[in-house]
């Protein structure tokens, strides 16, 4: 008899552990997995925290005056007043006469029709000039000196003989969309 006690005591021992214990048991191994999961996204999360504070750090430690000066260099809108105000400045102290500025954008001259997907737009800025050709030189250096990103992409020129001569060029600048 105490055989049989005994052995029915181990069988529901074993039937408890298979039906209650165990199932339970792996249930908690999937969430201390989760856990661990999320523990590390945590951690991922805290160092990303970091990083944008230590960026955020670095980025207010920058002289409004620099600042100025990195957005003067790739604007973050066309402005195209501005442009052609900085433009016509540059050519009067310089004695040359800007006599026709025609504005193309280029954006779709990249890649075909339809936006680019370019993080930088493009306008083409079409100017005629006249003046002496030392001018013109100093009115090139000038706009090659100035913080405004700018290619010229097109030079046609004619000479009158009596230091008068017309210039034709066009002028890329960029901008951050």
């Amino acid at each position: 008899m105490r055989y049989i006690i005994s052995a029915i005591l181990i069988a529901i021992s074993v039937a408890v552990f298979f039906l209650f214990t165990d199932p339970i048991y792996q249930e908690t191994k999937v969430l201390k997995q989760q856990i661990a999961v999320l523990d590390e996204t945590f951690t991922n999360s805290r160092r990303v925290q970091e990083v944008r504070d230590t960026l955020f750090g670095k980025f207010n430690a920058i002289p409004e005056a620099d600042l100025a000066r990195l957005l003067k260099t790739l604007p973050d809108n066309v402005d195209n007043v501005k442009l052609i105000l900085e433009i016509d400045r540059i050519a009067s102290q310089r004695g040359v006469d800007l006599k026709r500025i025609d504005v193309r954008d280029t954006a779709g001259d990249a890649g075909g029709l339809g936006p680019s997907g370019l993080p930088y737009g493009e306008i083409d800025i079409g100017l005629t000039l006249t003046g002496s050709y030392a001018a013109f030189r100093g009115f090139l250096k000038d706009i090659e000196e100035s913080l405004r990103l700018a290619d010229i992409t097109e030079l046609n020129f004619r000479a009158a003989g009596f230091d008068f001569d017309q210039y034709n060029l066009t002028l890329r600048t960029y901008w951050l969309r």
